[in-house]
């Protein structure tokens, strides 16, 4: 089973080799637009709770997907297309990296734009990904075993 860590790494992989991709942001939109180096086209991704059903641990996802848009809004369908695309392609791109988990099905889309001082649009992702979890406690660490466990130190959320 993947950690909240290594899912988010891996997120953070498919991102950071996406060539369309300026900068990523482990939070919501809200919470970027505090910072002064934004860079777009932006990707936000975050997580709220950690369902359970059974044996099935859930990691509900929400991606934004976002763009600038000029003062008029001229290029708003654009901005809108793009990020559409953009949210197919790491859709098709996280669905494949999936090794024990799986992707949700639907998998929602929803346009938004805003204005926040920044001016920008795209597109709201929102899915789940389900893995099974068979609560073995062999898989707890306990000092003497690795186990796999990942413990990230340091995050890092933009490209470098």
């Amino acid at each position: 089973m993947a950690s909240l860590i290594q899912i988010n790494n891996q997120i953070r992989q498919l991102l950071q080799k996406n060539k369309l991709v300026e900068m990523f942001y482990f939070g919501t939109p809200l919470d970027l637009m505090d910072r002064s180096d934004i860079k777009y086209p932006v990707v936000c991704f975050d997580i709220q709770d950690f369902p359970q059903n059974g044996n099935t641990e859930q990691f509900p996802y929400q991606f934004w997907f976002l763009d600038q848009i000029i003062e008029d809004y001229r290029n708003d369908e654009m901005v809108c297309s793009d990020m559409l695309m953009l949210s197919n392609d790491f859709t098709a791109q996280f669905k494949q990296s999936l090794s024990d988990s799986n992707l949700s099905s639907p998998i929602t889309r929803q346009r938004i734009t805003a204005d926040t001082g920044d001016r920008f649009s795209g597109i709201v992702l929102t899915c789940t990904i389900y893995q099974p979890n068979t609560f073995n406690s062999c898989q707890v660490p306990n000092g003497t075993l690795d186990n796999n466990y990942s413990f990230s130190k340091e995050i890092t959320d933009r490209k470098s």
